[in-house]
């Protein structure tokens, strides 16, 4: 079970994740502001193609992970699909952001076709790459080491997007917005696929299928029943997803029309990620001493009192606005190493009531949890601007204007507290996991003795 990964295979795993925030942070912060405000798209029409198209993502994920898991190649299981899926993913994040001259009808056509081969295309490539964690290694404090490096890479790669996408677009297309955005997620989509390629070649799997052989996929099912950890895994992966789709959608409108400062956006971002930065790591050394269900719940508390602040306080100071999500982002910033290797562990849980190990459908699970959040979140945000009147480039209303100060704060503050309650319902703590995992080794070594 003790096995220790290396600075160099952690460093080229998190870059895994940060060619996927590369892509995937500027889809979540401005692709809806792109089809509203650059592309012409309704606001409606945003919102109906969020749902549609993230809720066939989320049919996906299962799909996916089963055919991952059952993937066998000179490469290994979930490793090869970095290799295999970089360039597919770089391409459709460029095809995302491009604006052909279409009437209405024609540039819905072209947002479907694009969005949905976006979102397949980071199925295929990322859903793999979570499922690695469970791969690389079955020691429960190397997981949490490895989502640590994981995320801080992760973040450090939305930090870099938020702090250039605008400056960027400007730079790079000018008075001609729609060249910016193209162009930017050229680049963007570029270094994504140069990161993934570092990420497959250096880094290992080491727990593999012991017979070598693909499990039926009706087997994969097994591995759910009575899985109450995986779950509740679904259940704060849908939850996280949906409100962080939100949050990082609204951002642009809520300095656009709010504080008529967007010019502050990338100062925001910084100072939600370079919290959160500072903080996985002392979340990462908490969760050995608190267990990895305390860590989360501290740092979810932190987050609510000072989201909640900002929602009541509705501070139009910058240095007040900045103060408070600082703040909020150093516990956010705890929970995300212990969140991620949660999801790892249900893997062994699984195949301790079911006798069946299946890394990818269970992984997949947890996609299929964030990419329905997804789809709801940013179909909300869509369907919210629809609501209240929302007019593209004009002035906004009183009801508009609320909701984008709900969604940035009040909604992550209640989230949090929802967060909390599904929490009490984790029962999979460090030494039961020890118990289910010396059990597990017992079952493999009298395998061994009757085979032989």
């Amino acid at each position: 079970m003790k096995t220790r990964i290396g600075a160099r295979e952690k460093i080229g795993y998190g870059l895994g994740d940060m060619a996927s925030n590369f892509v995937w942070t500027s889809a979540m912060s401005y692709l809806a502001f792109f089809y509203t405000d650059i592309f012409g798209i309704s606001a409606a029409a945003v919102g109906v193609l969020m749902l549609l198209a993230r809720l066939w993502d989320a049919v996906n994920d299962p799909i996916m992970g089963m055919i991952a898991e059952r993937t066998r190649s000179r490469h290994g299981v979930f490793r090869p699909y970095l290799l295999w899926m970089a360039i597919p993913f770089g391409v459709a994040a460029v095809l995302t952001f491009t604006t052909p001259n279409f009437g209405i009808a024609g540039k819905l056509v072209w947002a479907y076709a694009t969005y949905i081969s976006l979102g397949m295309a980071y199925t295929a490539i990322n859903m793999p790459y979570s499922a690695m964690t469970a791969t690389m290694t079955q020691d429960p404090d190397e997981r949490v080491s490895l989502s640590t490096y994981r995320m801080t890479f992760a973040f450090l790669g939305g930090l870099i997007v938020n702090i250039l996408t605008l400056p960027l677009i400007k730079a790079l297309g000018g008075a001609n917005q729609k060249l910016g955005y193209q162009l930017t997620m050229g680049i963007f989509g570029a270094i994504a696929t140069v990161m993934y390629f570092v990420c497959f070649a250096t880094t290992r799997e080491r727990v593999m299928p012991a017979d070598g052989e693909a499990m039926p996929i009706k087997d994969s099912f097994k591995a759910i029943e009575g899985n109450t950890p995986w779950f509740l895994m679904i259940g704060m992966a849908f939850l996280g997803q949906a409100v962080n789709t939100m949050k990082s959608g609204v951002t642009i409108y809520f300095f656009t029309y709010n504080l008529g400062k967007q010019e502050l956006i990338p100062l925001f971002m910084m100072a939600i990620m370079l919290p959160m930065l500072v903080a996985m790591p002392i979340g990462n050394m908490a969760s050995r001493k608190l267990d990895k269900k305390g860590v989360i719940m501290l740092g979810s508390a932190i987050a609510i009192v000072f989201n909640a602040l900002f929602f009541i306080l509705n501070p139009q100071d910058t240095g007040i606005i900045i103060l408070l999500t600082v703040l909020g982002g150093l516990g956010t910033g705890m929970t995300i190493p212990a969140s991620f290797a949660l999801g790892a562990d249900t893997v062994e849980y699984g195949e301790w009531k079911s006798g069946v190990r299946a890394a990818g459908f269970l992984t997949a699970g947890g996609f299929f949890g964030g990419k329905l959040g997804t789809s709801i979140g940013g179909a909300l945000l869509g369907f919210i601007l629809a609501g209240t009147g929302y007019i593209a480039g004009g002035k906004q209303g009183a009801s508009t204007l609320f909701a984008f100060r709900f969604m940035i704060s009040g909604l992550p503050a209640i989230a949090g507290v929802a967060n909390i309650v599904i929490l009490t319902f984790w029962k999979l703590d460090r030494a039961t996991f020890h118990r289910l995992m010396v059990d597990l080794e017992e079952r493999k070594n009298a395998k061994t003795a009757e085979a032989v």
